[in-house]
């Protein structure tokens, strides 16, 4: 991997500690997400998927609202590396969001219950 992938990032991210799921054509994760903003989300994973993958990941608001999301690997990371450790800490991927497939409005009230930070 090149570079900081936070280099790229064109909106506020959000620390979050939340479990969702995330498929791919022939694996279905159960994992959580560390960090998330409007252009993607960040996955702790101790196998991630490779980069360019299609994904689908869901999860629920607060108040059970579902989100889904088709999203793309940009990045990984499996924290065995002096470099990963620097870029990230912890092992996991690093999701571009491509759509939003179910629950928009859900997504916007997500983000605006999230605390700034």
């Amino acid at each position: 991997m090149a570079g900081n992938p936070a280099d790229k990032r064109t909106s506020p991210r959000f620390t979050v500690t939340q479990r969702c799921w995330c498929e791919s054509t022939n694996v279905t994760m159960y994992i959580t997400m560390m960090n998330i903003s409007r252009g993607g989300v960040f996955l702790k994973t101790a196998i991630p998927l490779p980069v360019g993958q299609k994904v689908k990941v869901t999860w629920k608001t607060s108040d059970e609202q579902d989100i889904e999301a088709e999203a793309e690997v940009v990045w990984c990371c499996q924290g065995s590396s002096e470099s990963d450790r620097r870029i990230q800490g912890i092992p996991g991927m690093g999701l571009r969001f491509i759509h939003v497939t179910r629950g928009e409005d859900n997504l916007e009230r997500y983000f605006e219950s999230l605390p700034v930070g």
